[in-house]
Formats: structure tokens, sequence, C-alpha cells
């Protein structure tokens, strides 16, 4: 025997009319959404949202269309929707993930932390990792290498970088580009 009445699509309840219906729909915000691209519906916005995103490559909230599933997923990502939720421990110059404060503090670019690289960053986070939890990667890890330079360097006007050729008026100059955090 078939049910009479209205079927609320989020809960499942079913309301003997339509005034009971709409009443249903008020009280607990109920309301269907409808995707405007194929006209499927779904019972929550979450549940449109979710289906925009995966078979339309739609952002709703940008009113943007991407070519590819992968695009959205990275737009999604962005700052537009994500915010910059970690900041520097130093600076407080905020980032959307934390893998990029560490690679703004390995750097060597946080104006409060001059002196802080990679190593002396490892360094720390081994010192408190002692049994290997976050650092299993780092067992066999001795530390950034020292590059020396010397006079097969001067190419005739100045001292040059073998890795990136920038020229410098001095041994010492050329020395601590190659040994600064950004060139490591």
């Amino acid at each position: 025997m078939r049910r009479r009445g209205f079927k609320c699509q989020v809960c499942g309840a079913i309301c003997p009319n339509q005034r009971e219906h709409q009443r249903h729909l008020q009280k607990f915000n109920h309301w269907p959404s409808d995707c405007r691209r194929c006209a499927r519906t779904f019972p929550s916005a979450d549940g449109l949202h979710e289906h925009e995103v995966s078979f339309h490559n739609y952002c709703r909230e940008c009113n943007r269309s991407f070519p590819t599933l992968q695009s959205i997923k990275t737009h999604l990502r962005s700052v537009r929707h994500r915010g910059k939720q970690a900041s520097c421990p130093f600076c407080d110059r905020r980032y959307t993930y934390a893998a990029a404060v560490a690679g703004h503090l390995e750097s060597g670019r946080c104006p409060r932390a001059p002196g802080l690289n990679r190593d002396q960053t490892y360094r720390f986070v081994r010192d408190k990792d002692p049994y290997g939890v976050i650092t299993k990667k780092l067992i066999g890890w001795r530390g950034t290498v020292h590059y020396e330079v010397g006079d097969t360097c001067w190419n005739g006007r100045a001292y040059q970088c073998n890795l990136c050729l920038n020229e410098f008026n001095s041994l010492h100059a050329l020395s601590q580009h190659v040994n600064s955090p950004r060139r490591k």
C-alpha cells in the first residue's frame, strides 16, 4: 500500500499535506538543493556542493568552472577558500599551510630568525624526537655539507657560482652565497 503525503528529502519525514510539509521545511530548514547544471536535487547544501565539485568542476562560491577535477581541487585548497591558518612563530607572518611556514624558516627568510636554516630546524626537531617518530627518515642525517670555494671559481672578471652563474667581487662573498640557507 502506498503512503500518502509529502516526504521530506532531507530526513524522510512524511507530512500529511503540503501545508504541513512547508511548515516542516521551514521549522527544520530542510529545503532541498537543486543543481542548476543537471537539475538533480540534493537533500543538503553540502551534498549539492560535493556534486558540483565532483561532477561539474564548479565552485559556487566563486561562480567559476574549471577544466578538470584536479584544477578545482587545487582551487579549493587555495588561500581564497582555506585562509591563512598557519603562522610563523617568530614574525607572525601567516601562511595557508604549515609546510609553507617550514619553508619560510628553513630558507632563512624570516626577519626575526635570520640565522635559522634547515639544519638547525632538523636538529631542533630531532632533539625533541629521540625515538624517531617524526624524524625517522633523518636517522642517517648528519647535517648539510659546508662548501669550500677557491681560486678556480675566478672567471677573469669575478668569482662565479657554478650553481647559478651569479658573479661576486670577492671569494668571501661567493663562499657566503654557496653556503647560505637559500642555496642549500
